[in-house]
C-alpha cells in the first residue's frame, strides 16, 4: 500500500478494456459508434431506474443475512446516528436519512463514475461474454467470462484491497463472487440493450457496499472472507440470484 498503491491504478486500468476493444473493431473494420456493435445506447428511461434498485436489493439482502447471522459486525444505533450527524444526510430522523443516504447512493455515485464503469463494461458485457456464449454452452461460457473477470481483480488484491493479508484466497473468492454477478450484469445487458445500464448496475452495487460499510458496519469487526458482498455470506446470495438469471438466459435468449 506505499508507492504503487497511491496511483490510480484501479481507474485507469478501468479504460483499458474498452480502449481495447475500441482499438480491435477499428481493426476489423468495425464503426462501434454506428452499428450499436457494442450498444452503446441509452436504452429507456424505465431500465436506468429498475436495473440499478434490482443490484441494490440484492445487496439489502445480502446485508440483511449478514446482521442475522452476523449482528456484531454492525455499529450500534448510537454510533449510526452519531456517524451520520457529521453528514449531509442528516434529516433528524434515522430512518429517513438512511433512506436518504441509501437511495442517493444507488443513482448518484454511479452516474459520477459513469465513464470508468463503462470502460470495463464494454470489455466484459459487450466484447467478452457475447463471444463466449457463441462459442460454448451458456453455463460453461459463464464459468469462463467470470473467472476472467474476477482474475482481472488480482492485482487490485494484491495491492491489499477487499481481502487484506488474503491474496489467493482473496482471489478464489472474487471468481466465485464475479461469476453470478457476470450472469446478472450480462442478462442486464441484453434486456436493457444499453451498455450504459450496465454500467450503472456495475457502480450501484459498489455505492451500495461503500454506504453499507461507511453508515453501518463496525469495520473492525468485519473479516472480509465471511462477510459484505464480496465475503462467503454474499457470494451465497449472488450465486442464488445467479442460477435465477441464468434459467431466464437461457429461456429467453437460448
Amino acid at each position: 500500500m506505499g508507492g504503487i498503491g497511491q496511483f490510480p491504478l484501479d481507474s485507469l486500468s478501468a479504460f483499458v478494456p474498452a480502449l481495447v476493444i475500441i482499438i480491435l473493431n477499428i481493426i476489423w473494420g468495425n464503426n462501434v459508434f454506428k452499428e450499436n456493435i457494442l450498444e452503446l445506447r441509452f436504452g429507456s428511461w424505465k431500465s436506468w431506474i429498475i436495473w440499478p434498485l434490482v443490484i441494490a436489493v440484492i445487496e439489502n439482502i445480502i446485508y440483511a443475512l449478514t446482521y442475522f447471522l452476523s449482528p456484531a459486525v454492525f455499529l450500534s444505533q448510537q454510533d449510526i446516528v452519531e456517524g451520520i450527524k457529521q453528514t449531509v444526510f442528516d434529516t433528524g430522523s434515522l430512518p429517513a436519512s438512511l433512506v436518504c443516504i441509501f437511495v442517493m447512493n444507488i443513482f448518484i455515485p454511479p452516474i459520477l463514475n459513469l465513464p470508468l464503469l463503462v470502460g470495463g463494461e464494454l470489455g466484459w458485457r459487450g466484447f467478452l461474454m457475447p463471444r463466449l456464449l457463441k462459442i460454448f454452452p451458456t453455463p460453461k461460457a459463464f464459468l469462463m467470462g467470470g473467472a476472467i473477470w474476477g482474475v482481472w481483480h488480482l492485482f487490485e488484491i494484491l495491492l491489499g484491497y477487499r481481502y487484506p493479508n488474503e491474496s489467493i484466497l482473496g482471489i478464489l473468492l472474487m471468481i466465485l463472487f464475479c461469476i453470478p454477478a457476470g450472469v446478472i450484469l450480462q442478462y442486464v445487458y441484453l434486456k436493457s440493450g444499453s451498455i450504459f445500464v450496465v454500467a450503472l448496475c456495475h457502480g450501484s452495487l459498489n455505492s451500495t457496499t461503500t454506504a453499507f460499510m461507511d453508515f453501518l458496519m463496525n469495520e473492525e469487526k468485519i473479516d472480509p472472507i465471511i462477510h459484505g458482498s464480496t465475503g462467503i455470506i454474499g457470494i451465497i446470495i449472488w450465486w442464488i440470484f445467479g442460477a435465477v438469471f441464468c434459467a431466464r438466459l437461457k429461456k429467453e435468449y437460448g
